[in-house]
């Protein structure tokens, strides 16, 4: 019995990844992936899992393979064809090779000419200069109201006089606050921030440390809130109280200005620099501004944040302080990816990574607080 004959396909499956590449800002949305293209990836939550925290499941949009994707908890990965079976449930690659005809709306028995082919392109032109103007446009949006949000909602603290933030890293944090070269202007207090838990729906209000987040150029893009009790004894006891709000990737919460007392943009118009402190949390920053009063300190406000920072030129070198994550896999997994960034960034200039010796941070040993 003759075996059946393999029917070829209709278009070269590299043909079909290629023209996928052109259009791939309206191939992930297709998918259902539209957040913020930044640094040539993308780090949504994997919808094909609970997955709670931007940062271990990672799209890059381009490279040698073109698109790929890789879930650093699951240890999933792979090109384009199988991003869309995974999170289209297809079974086969073949399907997903059939996905992509119906996306491109190459038929399956015609043969694309090159006047075709040269519309596909064009097409997927316009498609990704549109994509990158709403994301530049939305992304201005979000910008803007947080730094409205920090600008005209949050109170200029007088550390003179007490506060719920004041008592909150006095006291819950034991940070000796009149030992820092100056009192941090980055942040502000809200005394009545609603609280939205995403699990049961609930909003309260509570009192907020406020933290200004800014871009390279100088500019507040996002925010960082910490809900307090309303003594400024603890956090308030809410799921998550501490979020970011606006355009966090790429800023960075300016909490010291080191020796030179200039702001990073006037430091380097004078030609001024020196070292830079990055921590992820805030009171790990001021923790280590007590410590270094010479040097500037910022803080990422996370480990995906810490990644999405670029070396700042007003820095002759770089401490980054990392969290003793131990336990969880996938933060040591994004900690080395991020520390690679740097050391490729650093370009020969100094670089070291610092841990507490006791405890999960810096403010953690500082009070002497072990794991």
């Amino acid at each position: 019995m003759t075996a059946p004959t393999r029917q070829p396909l209709p278009h070269d499956k590299d043909r079909v990844k290629d023209a996928l590449q052109q259009r791939i800002i309206g191939v992930l949305d297709a998918l259902g992936f539209r957040e913020p293209v930044r640094q040539g990836m993308m780090t949504p939550l994997n919808p094909m899992r609970a997955d709670r925290r931007p940062g271990s499941f990672v799209i890059w949009l381009d490279g040698q393979r073109g698109a790929y994707f890789k879930d650093h908890s699951s240890g999933e990965e792979g090109d384009i064809y199988e991003l869309i079976r995974w999170t289209q449930s297809l079974d086969r690659w073949i399907d997903a090779y059939w996905w992509s005809l119906n996306f491109l709306g190459w038929g399956r028995h015609d043969v694309r000419s090159a006047d075709q082919l040269r519309l596909d392109r064009e097409r997927a032109e316009r498609e990704r200069k549109a994509a990158a103007a709403r994301r530049e446009a939305e992304d201005a949006a979000k910008a803007g109201k947080a730094k409205w949000f920090w600008t005209v909602e949050c109170r200029i603290i007088d550390w003179t006089v007490p506060s719920p933030v004041r008592t909150y890293l006095e006291t819950a944090r034991e940070l000796p606050l009149d030992r820092l070269p100056a009192m941090p202007g980055a942040i502000r207090f809200n005394p009545a921030l609603d609280h939205f838990d995403r699990d049961t729906g609930e909003v309260t209000t509570w009192p907020a440390m406020v933290t200004a987040m800014s871009g390279p150029g100088g500019d507040v893009t996002a925010v960082h809130r910490t809900w307090l009790d309303a003594d400024g004894l603890g956090k308030a006891p809410v799921a998550k109280a501490k979020k970011m709000k606006g355009i966090a990737t790429g800023a960075a919460m300016r909490l010291s200005k080191g020796a030179s007392g200039l702001s990073p943009e006037e430091a380097v118009r004078r030609g001024v620099t020196g070292p830079l402190i990055i921590t992820e949390g805030i009171e790990d920053a001021l923790t280590a501004a007590i410590a270094a009063p010479d040097a500037r300190v910022w803080a990422a406000g996370s480990l995906s944040g810490l990644d999405g920072l670029a070396w700042h030129p007003c820095a002759s070198s770089v401490v980054l302080v990392a969290d003793n994550d131990w336990l969880t896999p996938e933060a040591i997994t994004a900690f080395e990816r991020a520390e690679a960034k740097w050391r490729a960034m650093a370009d020969g200039r100094p670089l070291k990574v610092v841990r507490a010796d006791v405890g999960k941070d810096l403010n953690d040993w500082a009070r002497g607080r072990a794991a």
